[in-house]
């Protein structure tokens, strides 16, 4: 009897062994797999903040050229430029204007004498400008 003692012993000793390589092996791996997720987590990080900081210096461009849009959309800078290149330009007179009437509303023909026969309205859907009246047309006004 005393052998199989011995060997239960020996075989339960190989059984803790097992175990508890086993625990070190699965303990190993999951440090291994938290190292890399780790890594993998901070790279991420840094993209990110790499990423915030191009957007930042972007959005600043964007903040300085619509800056400097608006203030090249001025009429003193305007005409400042255009008298510092020597262009000889001058501003438009009331005479040389031309204002252009905007329709808002379909305009629909009246009946004119159209070659078909007096008193017809033209069947295409494009109308002349002689087809309409001046009373049709809403004047536009220019913004100063």
């Amino acid at each position: 009897m005393a052998k199989n003692q011995k060997r239960a012993a020996v075989e339960l000793r190989w059984h803790r062994l097992a175990v508890v390589v086993g625990l070190v092996g699965l303990i190993g791996m999951l440090t291994v797999g938290y190292v890399a997720q780790r890594r993998a987590h901070d790279a991420l990080g840094q993209q990110i903040e790499s990423i915030e900081r191009e957007i930042g210096w972007v959005s600043e461009r964007v903040r300085e050229a619509r800056d400097q849009m608006e203030r090249s959309r001025r009429k003193e800078v305007l005409v400042g430029r255009v008298q510092s290149m020597a262009l000889g330009l001058q501003d438009v007179t009331a005479s040389q204007r031309l204002v252009i009437p905007l329709i808002k509303e379909p305009v629909t023909p009246f009946r004119t004498n159209h070659p078909a026969g007096p008193g017809v309205v033209p069947s295409t859907t494009m109308v002349a400008a002689s087809d309409l009246r001046p009373s049709d047309l809403p004047v536009a006004t220019s913004r100063h």
